[in-house]
C-alpha cells in the first residue's frame, strides 16, 4: 500500500483559560504555629490535576539547607472544604530560620531525590508513554521565619505548574457535504522518559515511543467541514532537531449515502520542540487533492464532473410533392 508524504501544519495552543488568580483553598489557621499546607494549581494544560480536583500531594521541607529534615515525602490530603492534613506527628515552627518546600503530585510519578543546594526536588526517569498518562504537578516555597516568632508565619501555599507537555493531532475535513472516517491513528517516536531536576529535563536516551505501543485513538469520523482529533497525550518537554516522531493513519471518506468514494494511507513526521506546560496542537488538513493518486489497494476519489454539453443541429428534412395534397384548389 502506497504510503504518502504530507505536511503538517503547527499550532501551538494557548492555555486553558483558568487564570493564576483562581485559587483556593484556604487553610483555618489558629493561633498555634503549627505548620500547615494550602496549595492551587497554576497554568493548567488539561483538566487531569486542577484545583478542583487536587485531593493529595506529596511534600519534602526543612531548614538549616536541609530540604527533607522536617517533612521527607510526607502525603498532604485535603480533608475538608479548606482543609489540608498531613500525615505524621505535627510540625511547629522554629523561629528564625529559613525554609524550603518542594512539593509534587501525583505519587505515581516516583520517589524523587532531594537536592540540599538547589533546595529542589530531582526526579529520575519519570515516564510519559501510552501506558503512564499522568499529569505531574509540581511547585517549591521559601519560608523565612520571625527571630521572635510572635505569630505563625500562616500555612505554606503551594502554586504548582504542569511540568509535562502536552500534544494533539486534529484533523479538518474540507470535503463538503463528505464524512472523513480516521482509523489506525499511531503517534510514536517520541522520548517517553526524562529526568527533571526541579527546573530542567533532559531526556532519557533511547526511551522512544515504539510504533508497536504508539499514542493511539479508535476509529473516529469527521463531518463535512467540521474538525476532530486523535486525542490528548501527555508527554516529555523535549526538542529535536530531527523528525524524530511519526504520525500515521488511515482516512475513509463516504458520500452522503454513506458510499465509500475514496480512501488513503498517510504518513508524515515532526521535530519535537515542547516545553513544560504547554500544549501543541498539529493540524492536518485533509481535502479532495489529497484523496487521487492513491496507489495500488487504495481508492482514489474521482470527482463527478459536468463535460462542455452540445446541442444538436436542426436537421433539414427533404420531401416532394407526393407529400402535399391538394384539395380546395380553386380554378377559373
Amino acid at each position: 500500500m502506497k504510503k504518502s508524504m504530507f505536511m503538517l501544519g503547527v499550532a501551538a495552543m494557548a492555555l486553558a483559560s483558568c487564570t493564576q488568580n483562581e485559587v483556593v483553598d484556604s487553610v483555618a489557621t489558629s493561633d498555634s504555629n503549627q505548620i500547615g499546607f494550602d496549595a492551587y494549581v497554576g497554568k493548567p494544560t488539561r483538566d487531569v490535576i486542577t484545583d478542583d480536583n487536587l485531593q493529595s500531594f506529596i511534600v519534602y521541607g526543612g531548614y538549616n539547607g536541609n530540604l527533607s529534615n522536617v517533612f521527607a515525602g510526607v502525603t498532604v490530603t485535603k480533608s475538608g472544604e479548606g482543609i489540608w492534613t498531613y500525615t505524621g506527628d505535627p510540625q511547629y515552627w522554629v523561629k528564625d530560620k529559613q525554609y524550603y518546600f518542594a512539593a509534587y503530585a501525583p505519587a505515581a510519578v516516583g520517589t524523587p531525590a532531594t537536592d540540599n543546594t538547589t533546595h529542589q526536588l530531582t526526579f529520575t526517569d519519570v515516564v510519559a508513554d501510552p501506558t503512564m498518562q499522568n499529569d505531574f504537578i509540581y511547585a517549591i516555597q521559601d519560608v523565612p521565619t520571625d527571630p521572635e516568632l510572635t505569630q505563625s508565619p500562616g500555612p505554606i501555599q503551594f502554586q504548582f505548574s504542569h511540568k509535562l507537555s502536552m500534544i494533539k493531532v486534529t484533523f479538518d475535513n474540507e470535503i463538503a457535504g463528505h464524512t472523513i472516517t480516521i482509523d489506525d491513528y499511531k503517534l510514536y517516536g517520541m522520548l517517553s522518559k526524562g529526568n527533571f531536576d526541579g527546573s530542567n529535563w533532559t531526556a532519557t536516551a533511547s526511551s522512544e515511543v515504539p510504533q508497536e505501543a504508539p499514542f493511539n485513538k479508535n476509529s473516529f469520523t469527521i463531518e463535512g467541514l467540521q474538525s476532530d482529533n486523535g486525542g490528548e497525550h501527555m508527554v516529555i518537554p523535549q526538542t529535536v532537531d530531527t523528525e524524530t516522531t511519526t504520525v500515521t493513519f488511515t482516512a475513509t471518506v463516504k458520500d452522503k449515502n454513506g458510499s465509500q468514494v475514496g480512501k488513503k494511507s498517510f504518513t508524515a513526521s515532526l521535530a519535537p520542540n515542547w516545553a513544560a506546560g504547554n500544549r501543541y496542537n498539529y493540524v492536518i488538513t485533509l481535502s479532495a487533492d489529497d484523496f487521487t493518486d492513491g496507489g495500488e489497494g487504495e481508492d482514489d476519489m474521482y470527482p463527478i464532473e459536468i463535460g462542455d454539453p452540445t446541442v444538436d443541429d436542426w436537421n433539414d428534412a427533404t420531401w416532394n410533392d407526393s407529400d402535399l395534397t391538394e384539395s380546395g384548389v380553386v380554378t377559373e
